[in-house]
């Protein structure tokens, strides 16, 4: 009797366990505001982004792309604020994956941000999650994408950690860097939303009205 009553008591002890390690592995991502242009929208204006890049060869390995039915990856500003839709460009034939699409979630900024046929933003986040475990030697509680100005890079994740501690690292390529420098980055983004307030929403109503 005692070993019938042992072994399921054990057996939910170590499922238990594994969701315990399963979730110190896995951090969530941070719940933030809802974005100012809808998934709706943004996926119009990335499908009209490829038609025009297909037509004119902007990028020959979209040739026969189309926009993954997915929801798009949100990347945010350090205040939380969506500043940008990443969807993932596929093959129509097979789905196998071609690059990605940047639009702007926010009409401040013109509608098409960026394109790439390279890996996405984010392929690297679960190497940066190792690396921030390892530098502040704990697993991190959560984590936000962001997206903050720069020539060269613009993909960064910030990680949270217990008593209130965060890491924010660079997704590609892979780097750790200060709030103060994040902040500056972050400075330089929202003077480019104002000085181009007004090109940027009149890019939206020509990109809306096709």
């Amino acid at each position: 009797m005692y070993r019938k009553l042992i072994s399921p008591l054990l057996l939910i002890v170590v499922l238990i366990g594994i969701a315990l390690l399963w979730s110190m592995k896995s951090p969530s991502q941070e719940i933030a505001t809802p974005c100012e242009i809808s998934e709706e929208i943004t996926r119009i204006v990335a499908e009209k982004q490829l038609e025009h890049q297909k037509a004119s060869l902007m990028e020959k390995e979209f040739r026969n792309g189309i926009i993954a039915s997915e929801s798009p990856i949100v990347f945010r500003d350090l205040n939380g604020r969506c500043i940008c839709h990443c969807y993932k460009v596929i093959d129509a034939n097979d789905n196998h994956y071609l690059g990605y699409i940047v639009i702007s979630a926010i009409r401040s900024l013109p509608p098409f941000l960026a394109s790439s046929a390279s890996k996405l933003p984010t392929d690297n986040l679960e190497r940066c999650r190792v690396i921030a475990r390892k530098k502040i030697g704990a697993d991190p509680t959560s984590y936000s994408l962001l997206y903050l100005e720069d020539p060269v890079i613009n993909y960064f994740v910030r990680f949270q950690f217990a008593e209130g501690r965060t890491l924010i690292m660079s997704l590609r390529p892979i780097g750790i860097f200060s709030e103060e420098e994040a902040i500056r980055r972050q400075k330089v983004l929202g003077n480019r939303i104002t000085k181009g307030k007004s090109e940027a929403e009149a890019q939206w109503q020509h990109f809306l009205s096709e």
